[in-house]
């Protein structure tokens, strides 16, 4: 199934068009599971899941950090800039983005947000 373009952006990496969504998944700490789908929008074959990156929410923190020095990486922002870096890591891990099958897995971390 295709990614709905209303809930979903498109990227262009290496002259082939994608579309990506970003949604998240409460913990029970106080963070958050980032959940990022990419699927290739002319093939519509098997899509790429990014697994492993954590956010927490600005605002349930925000009034112990009134006056404090907000922790650089504590809540990450995924520009399309991260999300074309994830595309090209998947594809040299092995993912064919215009095959169908299952979905590949790329396990990610919030360090790979610092390019």
């Amino acid at each position: 199934m295709a990614l709905p373009k209303n809930k979903s952006r498109k990227i262009v990496v290496d002259d082939v068009e994608y579309r990506f969504a970003i949604s998240i998944s409460w913990k029970d700490n106080g963070e958050f599971d980032f959940n990022i789908t990419v699927q290739s929008e002319k093939s519509n074959a098997g899509k790429l899941i990014l697994k492993g990156l954590v956010t927490r929410n600005f605002w349930l923190d925000f009034s112990d950090l009134v006056g404090d020095k907000i922790k650089k990486g504590l809540y990450p922002t995924i520009t399309p800039k991260h999300i074309e870096h994830f595309i090209k890591l998947a594809i040299d891990k092995g993912w064919k983005h215009s095959q169908s099958g299952d979905n590949f897995n790329l396990v990610v971390n919030n360090k790979q947000l610092e390019l």
